[in-house]
């Protein structure tokens, strides 16, 4: 047996946890919240760092795979604990496609955020994706392979494609747990506001197959008080002074002709959730 194929044995023993989300949207959270349980390794945006070759990937698919096989799995191998969740949003930006293809299937966690939420928030940081640094260094934009089409996106306000951005990341969790279905693994969805209640935060871990080795008072205990700290402090320089609905619904009429469902599905999930 090869060294590559030793790493890829060893890499379909682990139980890898993936974040699929937009960003501001609860990831440094949830990493902090689930390094209560013994049994799993749990990382927010470690080295080796996905940003670091994110272009790359993006220009030139087949480097994704080099980078698990000689970066990123080797790395992850380094933790002794049977489960291992990364919660950066960008595993969902090029990055699971290989690692299927390497036949290795992970576990996916749907982190979920209102759209226009994120988008509001991603503007007054002015991390607009395609355009800012911040937004090429870590986000996806129109230009990009393999996204939903934005017909005459370098025309549209900041805010209109930080919009978009937000719908290709719900387009993609929508995708990728179909893939992962399929291959016989799960996908877990949980809205972000729900990290902060402790009884959902709990069936969520339960449903991960983590909760072991620990108390519930000790989870709790740790939920309490992680709960109390502002995860991902930022200051917002950016204003916004214009109708986000009128921008929203230029977006919706752009992308209507490729993701005519889209928009229904989301709205039809955060309305279910918001019900329950």
């Amino acid at each position: 047996m090869t060294p590559v194929e030793t790493l890829l044995r060893e890499g379909r023993k682990k139980n890898l946890i993936f974040c699929i989300t937009s960003g501001r949207s609860g990831s440094k959270l949830l990493t902090e919240l689930l390094r209560v349980f013994p049994t799993m390794s749990s990382h927010h945006e470690p080295d080796p760092n996905f940003s670091l070759v994110i272009r790359s990937v993006l220009v030139n698919p087949e480097m994704t795979t080099n980078f698990w096989v000689n970066h990123k799995l080797p790395a992850i191998l380094e933790h002794q604990q049977p489960h291992y969740v990364e919660t950066s949003h960008l595993a969902g930006k090029g990055f699971i496609s290989a690692l299927l293809h390497l036949n290795i299937v992970p576990t996916l966690v749907m982190l979920r955020r209102p759209p226009r939420d994120v988008a509001k928030s991603l503007y007054g940081y002015a991390a607009i994706p395609g355009r800012s640094i911040d937004g090429l260094m870590h986000l996806l934009s129109p230009a990009d392979l393999g996204v939903m089409p934005l017909p005459h996106w370098t025309s549209l306000h900041d805010y209109q494609i930080c919009f978009w951005y937000c719908l290709e990341m719900e387009r993609r969790q929508r995708v990728y747990a179909q893939w992962v279905e399929r291959l016989g693994k799960a996908s877990h969805e949980i809205h972000m506001k729900d990290l902060l209640d402790y009884h959902k935060f709990y069936d969520f871990s339960k449903r991960l197959g983590v909760v072991e080795g620990v108390s519930e008072v000790d989870i709790q205990a740790h939920h309490a008080r992680i709960c109390s700290q502002n995860q991902n402090p930022r200051e917002k320089f950016q204003p916004i002074d214009f109708d986000v609905e009128q921008m929203e619904q230029e977006v919706l009429q752009l992308i209507a002709n490729y993701e005519p469902l889209l928009w229904h599905d989301v709205q039809a999930w955060y309305q279910n959730h918001h019900a329950s």
